[in-house]
């Protein structure tokens, strides 16, 4: 959506499509003047003819890392270096709008899917990847255990579940999707819900279960996943006009769970550890079912980890007041790991202490939303 600034200038302006920090859909005009006071600066990219995030990623990073540590600030705070003139100055888009009705209808409909998001964003700082690969524990992994974790306490049951995966090793390859519920993450969780099962016991199935969803995200790295292979065949049904009620089936399956790990540094002219104020909180995304969770992760250097997370006012499935009403289980798994308690055949949260009694008294929020408060999803 495009609309007139000052100057008669006309810019782009994602109306009801960027929430803002108060979580309310509006106009962002990418003006100069219609920049917020503080200096935050908006941006936005179209998503049809590429992937959005890691073009947003790239153009603030190489922004960030040249003006901080190549051309520097002036006194005055400003930006040191000489403009560039090459550059075509703008010019106006004609749009070919046949009614002003039409502009009215959309934006509405823009709205109302804008307002129906319930948006969390927060950055945990406790700890990140590089205390959880002290136990040779994939960070990706330990993050994929804990949402099943914290979705079975919420729930009381699992769901379809989506990751995506990069496909960078194929020419235009783009993603696959890694079904990350799994027999031997499901098997664990219970493991934690009954008091009767043992330390090693569960310290077994969570070793169990972060094998298999590394080995299920090698396979769709390499072009042995299967999601993708379904769509082709449901492409090639559509055409030859061929009824198959197994695609039916499978396609039809909602992914109330629809997660995916967002990457941070583009390219490296600076180091995130040492330039924290640098970092970005990164972007995420709507859920994909309407009585489900989008929840997108930024791991980004060794001690922070960023998340998104998202789902629909309208849907009593997911309710708003399930981000305030306590804490969750998945609490009390940081103490352990920051005591490297696994390296002591499952000390530590691998014990059968009640989930009430490990619970933070500070805690706040459901099972989602409060993850950097309340050390949530075993954070």
């Amino acid at each position: 959506v495009w609309a007139q600034g000052q100057e008669g200038l006309w810019v782009p302006s994602p109306r009801a499509t960027v929430k803002k920090q108060d979580g309310v859909g509006g106009n962002r005009c990418l003006y100069k003047k219609k920049s917020p006071k503080n200096g935050t600066v908006p941006l936005k990219t179209g998503h049809l003819v590429t992937l959005a995030s890691p073009i947003l990623s790239f153009s603030v990073q190489f922004t960030l890392g040249t003006d901080r540590f190549q051309l520097g600030y002036s006194e005055g705070g400003h930006c040191c270096g000489e403009p560039s003139t090459a550059m075509a100055p703008p010019q106006r888009l004609q749009w070919d709008i046949p009614e002003e009705p039409s502009i009215t209808c959309s934006y509405r409909v823009a709205k109302a899917l804008a307002d129906d998001v319930d948006f969390h964003c927060f950055q945990f700082t406790n700890f990140g990847k590089g205390l959880v690969k002290q136990f040779k524990i994939s960070p990706d992994a330990f993050i994929q255990i804990s949402l099943q974790l914290a979705h079975f306490w919420d729930k009381g049951n699992f769901c379809l579940t989506y990751e995506a995966s990069m496909t960078r090793l194929f020419r235009e390859g783009r993603t696959e999707t890694v079904r990350s519920c799994t027999r031997e993450s499901t098997a664990f969780v219970r493991s934690m819900m009954d008091p009767a099962r043992g330390q090693l016991e569960r310290l077994q199935l969570f070793q169990a279960a972060a094998e298999k969803h590394q080995h299920m995200y090698r396979l769709a790295m390499t072009g042995a996943g299967i999601d993708r292979h379904l769509f082709c065949l449901y492409v090639v049904s559509r055409y030859l006009r061929v009824e198959s009620p197994f695609l039916a089936q499978v396609l039809a399956e909602p992914w109330r769970l629809s997660t995916s790990q967002t990457p941070q540094q583009q390219i490296k002219m600076f180091d995130m550890e040492k330039n924290q104020d640098l970092v970005s909180s990164g972007g995420g995304f709507g859920p994909v079912a309407d009585d489900g969770y989008g929840v997108s992760y930024i791991i980004a250097g060794e001690n922070l980890i960023t998340f998104h997370i998202s789902s629909k006012f309208s849907s009593p499935e997911t309710p708003h007041g399930n981000w305030r009403r306590g804490s969750a289980p998945g609490a009390h798994l940081a103490p352990s790991l920051r005591g490297q308690d696994l390296r002591r055949e499952g000390q530590g949260f691998w014990n059968n202490e009640p989930w009430e009694q490990c619970l933070p008294a500070h805690s706040v929020g459901g099972w989602l939303g409060p993850v950097g408060r309340s050390s949530l999803l075993c954070l």
